[in-house]
């Protein structure tokens, strides 16, 4: 809400300014101030209220780097106007800024850079000091929407946020904000207006680089922060140790902090690429890709490396294979050694070719579910008998955990740990290595149009059933089986295995 009216504030202030409304004429006295502290510097925009008596105006002078901002201010008693703010380094080169002063306190500069982009920098007056700097950031998409990242200090943190607008000002997402950034009083310091430093503060485009003061209170003595990634609930950061190594930290929104081992010196982030809930670490042009999941942990999720493939904590799929994306016949069920949450695992270790990864995935304690007729699926039964009652009915090479086997049954889980729990006919069971020969019989469908998330439920009972997880459009999950006629069994790209109603999913135009 701050960041809304802040951008309608501004546009209708520079509407009244281009309408000649609200602005007084520069008294003498501030010319004369502003020449006598800067001799031969233009002014070229100028903004405020008063006369010779009180007042406050803010000018912006050409200088051969970029403008001095000054603000010359007067207040009823006082002998003359004296320059509060007089900063060489606040606006950068480029286009002539606009400068608007209200009477509440309130500077207003804005600035268009290039084609697309303009930043809009605010600043308010309490207490008799200027400052902290509030930033917009806005940038026009080719398909006629604006980007605009917020960033400002409060509460001793950087705030960051963002949010799409089309050209009426109306807005066509929720805000996105993320997680508060701890600072020092030295980074605090450095959004005062009076030292602020718009070509060294780099925050713009909803990146923040690492510099001195950030996480204040996260790092450990010795510690110096290398890369900083700020997302929704948590800060992922790479951090020097004393003792020469570099470490991954976590920071979770809920104030926990997790650590892990050394990770390759070379290690950086992608920040660029990344989103909401993903990780990139990169080394020697590999590219190991980590995802978020439902308990908040980090999993190992795709490699870019000699070969390309997927981990996921139920195995490795091959994306080199003929048709991997579109089938589940690339995928190799088994445990592994990657498949720990991140804090967990060895990241000195991190596999880089297919050979080196199947090399270590043990299948021998998965199976496939294997009908003769592929059109048949097979039932998950609650009891190790034919008359218990079903959990559902699965395809062809649905993943199942063997727990043990029991004469013609096996106790299992649909997917693994996180699946459904129940029994088997084993001679409907492909087991072990035998996995690879089993052919998918898995539906297409694609969640509906207009459809923001299914949930997923633990049974299938629209009243009762507990929601495990919520699917969103262009997550990675498959259609394993079916209970009854209006509801499918999914299962998600970590295991997680749930119900959603087969409403809310369509076949697709294609």
């Amino acid at each position: 809400m701050e960041r809304k009216l802040f951008a309608l504030l501004f546009a209708l202030l520079l509407t009244f300014a281009a309408a000649g409304l609200g602005e007084d004429a520069l008294p003498q006295a501030v010319i004369e101030l502003c020449a006598a502290a800067h001799p031969d510097r233009e002014i070229v925009s100028q903004s405020g209220w008063g006369d010779a008596s009180r007042g406050q105006f803010a000018l912006a002078l050409r200088t051969d780097e970029g403008y001095v901002l000054c603000v010359a201010e007067k207040d009823e008693g006082d002998a003359a106007y004296a320059l509060t703010i007089d900063n060489d380094r606040a606006i950068p080169g480029g286009d002539t800024p606009r400068l608007t002063m209200d009477t509440d306190n309130c500077l207003f500069i804005s600035q268009i850079v290039g084609e697309k982009e303009q930043i809009t920098w605010r600043s308010d007056k309490r207490d008799g000091v200027w400052g902290p700097v509030n930033i917009v950031y806005r940038y026009a998409w080719d398909d006629h929407t604006d980007v605009e990242h917020y960033a400002g200090i409060a509460g001793g943190a950087l705030i960051l946020s963002s949010q799409r607008w089309d050209k009426n000002e109306n807005a066509i997402s929720e805000p996105e904000s993320r997680m508060p950034v701890p600072v020092d009083a030295s980074y605090i310091e450095r959004f005062g207006l009076a030292t602020f430093d718009s070509r060294s503060v780099n925050v713009y485009s909803g990146e923040v680089r690492a510099e001195p003061g950030l996480c204040a209170g996260l790092l450990e003595e010795g510690e110096t922060l290398v890369q900083l990634a700020v997302q929704s609930d948590c800060l992922l950061m790479l951090v020097d140790c004393a003792d020469g190594t570099r470490r991954l930290r976590i920071a979770d929104v809920g104030g926990g902090l997790r650590r892990n081992g050394p990770v390759p010196q070379n290690m950086s982030m992608d920040t660029f690429h990344m989103g909401d809930g993903q990780l990139f670490l990169g080394t020697d042009g590999d590219l190991f890709c980590f995802a978020r999941t439902q308990d908040q942990g980090w999993y190992l999720s795709c490699v870019q490396g000699q070969d390309t493939f997927r981990i996921s904590p139920l195995g490795i799929r091959d994306l080199e294979a003929p048709a991997a994306i579109m089938t589940n016949d690339a995928m190799r069920y088994g445990t592994h050694p990657w498949s720990l949450e991140i804090t967990q695992l060895d990241l000195m270790q991190l596999p880089a070719s297919w050979a080196e990864a199947m090399a270590q995935l043990d299948t021998s304690c998965y199976a496939l579910v294997n009908n003769p007729n592929p059109a048949d699926r097979l039932h998950l039964r609650t009891k190790p008998e034919k008359g218990a009652a079903s959990l559902g009915k699965f395809y062809n090479r649905t993943p199942v955990w063997v727990l043990s086997v029991e004469g013609e049954w096996a106790h299992v889980y649909v997917g693994g740990v996180r699946g459904l729990e129940g029994y088997m006919m084993t001679k409907y069971l492909a087991m072990g290595g035998e996995n690879p020969q089993v052919k998918c019989a898995f539906e297409t469908l694609f969640i509906a149009e207009g459809v923001e998330r299914v949930p997923l439920l633990d049974a299938p009972d629209r009243r009762n059933g507990r929601v495990v997880c919520d699917l969103t459009a262009g997550q990675d999950y498959e259609i394993v089986g079916v209970a009854g006629e209006d509801w499918l069994v999914i299962m998600t790209w970590d295991g997680t295995v749930g119900y959603a109603l087969r409403e809310l999913f369509w076949e697709g135009n294609g």
